[in-house]
């Protein structure tokens, strides 16, 4: 019995050790200096993982840091905080992929699936998302 379970572990790990899962990361630098950070996992052509942050060019912390401090649900027409709005658009991007993204011209999405959740400007963190996947090794 404890041959089996030594084998069926050894399998695992094996196997873990086989995944097609690759890693990358990129930041993009906004015309106002912000500086937005992407990192994903991809399985072959598909986004299984994605994590987006931002850092103000005059702060010390990322916004997703921030949280509450970042104070943008009172501004937000849904009412909801920054990191908040990040986290629809990374579930978003897992389940569509970054691709399916379509933006007008103030860099916010209009796809009506992902407005709901997400107002802000989006586009230097769909172009982090996509550089990254292309650095994914």
């Amino acid at each position: 019995m404890k041959k089996l379970a030594a084998l069926v572990l050894l399998c695992g790990v094996v196997l873990a050790g086989c995944s097609s899962a690759k890693e990358g990361s990129a930041s993009v630098t906004g015309s106002n200096g912000d500086v937005t950070t992407a990192t994903v996992k991809v399985d072959g052509d598909k986004i299984t993982s994605v994590s987006i942050d931002t850092k103000q060019k005059d702060s010390d912390k990322t916004k997703k840091e921030l949280k509450e401090q970042y104070n943008m649900k009172k501004a937000s027409p849904i009412k909801k905080e920054w990191y908040e709005q990040v986290l629809t658009l990374e579930n978003y991007i897992k389940e569509n992929g970054v691709d399916a993204i379509k933006l007008n011209n103030e860099g916010k999405a209009t796809n009506e699936d992902l407005v709901t959740g997400c107002t802000i400007s989006i586009s230097d963190m769909v172009d982090a998302v996509k550089e990254a996947q292309k650095n994914a090794k």
